[in-house]
């Protein structure tokens, strides 16, 4: 079982930077991934890692991180050699209504955290991020947005494991 949400039934209109969005949908089973086509002139496929409440799908033998669900989110970015800063640079930017909260985490709440840069050394992702968390729910907040910048991360096969910093400095979420 995949986890990705299909929705291809009908074409959503955006006015948002995803003019081209197609959500796809499956007529028998869910699965839970949103498929984005954000431009024609793209090349590069790659996930965002998004979240849904557990109780919100059937998430069957899908991951459950902390409060919520992972479920993945395909878009197209440009070609580049700088594919895992580029992916990290949409997840933070990414203002695609995907109809289900939290999705998002990061680019819906934390407009005072930057994604900087990222860089890959011996299969460790260094995550460099600049501003300020806005932590709301202690409980759920920190690991959302540890397990999006990390699952996002994660999809690449030189990437290992994931180290975030934040104004320089190491921390865990």
């Amino acid at each position: 079982v995949s986890n990705f949400f299909k929705r291809e039934d009908k074409k959503e209109e955006s006015t948002n930077k995803y003019e081209n969005v197609v959500l796809k949908s499956e007529k028998e089973s869910i699965n839970n991934t949103v498929v984005l086509d954000s431009d024609k002139n793209t090349n590069e496929k790659i996930k965002l890692a998004i979240l849904a409440s557990p109780n919100l799908f059937d998430y069957k033998n899908h991951p459950v991180l902390g409060c919520d669900a992972l479920v993945f989110a395909e878009a197209e970015i440009a070609k580049t050699p700088k594919v895992l800063n580029s992916t990290l640079d949409l997840l933070f930017k990414d203002d695609f209504d995907y109809g289900f909260p939290p999705a998002n985490f990061i680019a819906s709440t934390q407009n005072k955290l930057e994604f900087d840069s990222a860089v890959i050394e011996n299969g460790v992702a260094k995550v460099f991020l600049k501003g300020e968390m806005i932590i709301e729910d202690g409980v759920c907040d920190k690991a959302r947005i540890g397990y999006q910048i990390t699952e996002t991360a994660k999809q690449f096969p030189t990437v290992k494991s994931v180290e975030i910093y934040l104004n320089g400095n190491k921390i865990e979420l």
